[in-house]
C-alpha cells in the first residue's frame, strides 16, 4: 500500500489550492481596487474641468449636490452613489478656494471619523466627520477639490485584506488643486 500513488495529485492539489486561490483573489482584489481609484481620479479630474473653465458658474451656479452628480455621472456606474444624499452615501466631496498653491497640503484631511479603524463599528464609528462644502470661487482663484469614497473590499482574509477601515472598506481619495481660468 505504501507504493500506491493513486490520488497523489488530488492530495497535492488539496494542499496547494487554498494558497493558489488566495493569490488569484488577491491579484483580482488589488486590480479592482486600483481600477476604482483610477475611476475616482478621472471622475474628479473631469468634474473639476467644468469648474476651472467657468462652466459650473454659468447659468445656475453649482452647489455640492451638483458637483456630486457630476462625479457620479462620470464614474460609469462603478460607484454606488446617490449623487444627492451625502449623509448615507459612500462619496464625500469638498471644493474650496485657497489663497495659494502652497496651502493645499494643509487643506487635505481624512473626512472619516478618527475612530474608524479595523474592528470598529462601521455604523457608528465610520461616519463622515467633516461636512461637505462647495465654493468654486471666481475667475483666477486657486481651488482645491477633494473626493473620498468608501470602497467595499471583497477578499478579506486574516493574512490579506485591502481594507483600511471598519466594515471591510478601503478609503479611496482624489485631490485636484488648480487655478480657475480668468472668466468673469
Amino acid at each position: 500500500m505504501a507504493g500506491d500513488e493513486r490520488g497523489a495529485v488530488a492530495i497535492e492539489f488539496a494542499i496547494l489550492a487554498p494558497i493558489f486561490f488566495t493569490v488569484i483573489f488577491a491579484i483580482l482584489e488589488t486590480a479592482i481596487t486600483f481600477f476604482a481609484q483610477q475611476v475616482l481620479e478621472s471622475a474628479l479630474q473631469d468634474s473639476t474641468r467644468l469648474i476651472r473653465t467657468g462652466q459650473s458658474q454659468a447659468g445656475t451656479p453649482w452647489n455640492a449636490t451638483d458637483f456630486r452628480k457630476a462625479i457620479c455621472g462620470r464614474s460609469f456606474g462603478f460607484f454606488a452613489c446617490s449623487a444627492t444624499d451625502a449623509s448615507t452615501d459612500r462619496l464625500w466631496v469638498k471644493v474650496t478656494p485657497i489663497d495659494t498653491f502652497g496651502l493645499a497640503s494643509a487643506e487635505i484631511r481624512n473626512p472619516v471619523n478618527a475612530d474608524c479603524e479595523i474592528g470598529a463599528d462601521p455604523a457608528t464609528d465610520c461616519n463622515w466627520d467633516i461636512a461637505e462644502a462647495y465654493d468654486d470661487g471666481t475667475g483666477s482663484d486657486v481651488i482645491i477639490a477633494q473626493a473620498f469614497y468608501k470602497w467595499p473590499t471583497i477578499v478579506n482574509l486574516p493574512w490579506f485584506s485591502m481594507a483600511n477601515q471598519a466594515g471591510n472598506n478601503r478609503l479611496l481619495s482624489a485631490v485636484r488643486v488648480f487655478k480657475n481660468e480668468p472668466f468673469s
